[in-house]
């Protein structure tokens, strides 16, 4: 979006929004004399927000992609020199249903009820089994209905363990 915006490729009122933030044209040839200044930003919120986040980045990019002539050479350029579009390996490592579920489990968000509770969803973070909470812990490691699944478990990982 702001490839598009520099080039005025987007509607008028983003455009305007860059002009405070261009550099004023120097007697000097300066190496940056094509990057934007970097707005002052007091607080972190708006640090983060659309154009100082995004003049900061744009400052960091070579000229070569700078100046890309459309908005798929400046994608391709951006993809090849950035390489954005490849997630580290240990994002997709095992099955992505599995991650996903372990992710909410480690985040509190997972369909337990101690973690519905927390966020307000339901009334009682007890279990089904009578136990007052029912969280991560107790749902792997104690819960009286499923016994015979951790004895299965604790059995094939004894069998794998011998091979």
């Amino acid at each position: 979006m702001f490839y598009k915006i520099r080039n005025n490729n987007a509607p008028s009122y983003l455009c305007d929004c860059l002009l405070p933030f261009e550099r004023n044209e120097n007697a000097y040839n300066l190496r940056n004399q094509t990057d934007y200044s970097n707005p002052f930003t007091r607080l972190q919120l708006y640090r983060n927000s659309f154009f100082p986040s995004s003049i900061k980045l744009w400052n960091n990019l070579t000229p070569e992609i700078r100046s890309a002539p459309t908005v798929s050479s400046f994608k391709k350029s951006l993809i090849n020199d950035v390489n954005l579009l490849k997630p580290s390996r240990y994002y997709s490592y095992g099955c992505r249903v599995l991650n996903v579920l372990h992710t909410r489990l480690r985040h509190r968000s997972s369909n337990l009820n101690a973690d519905l509770f927390r966020v307000n969803l339901i009334n009682d973070p007890g279990c089904v089994c009578g136990w007052v909470i029912e969280d991560a812990i107790h749902f792997f490691l104690e819960c009286c209905l499923y016994v015979e699944a951790r004895e299965q478990l604790t059995n094939n990982l004894q069998f794998l363990d011998s091979l």
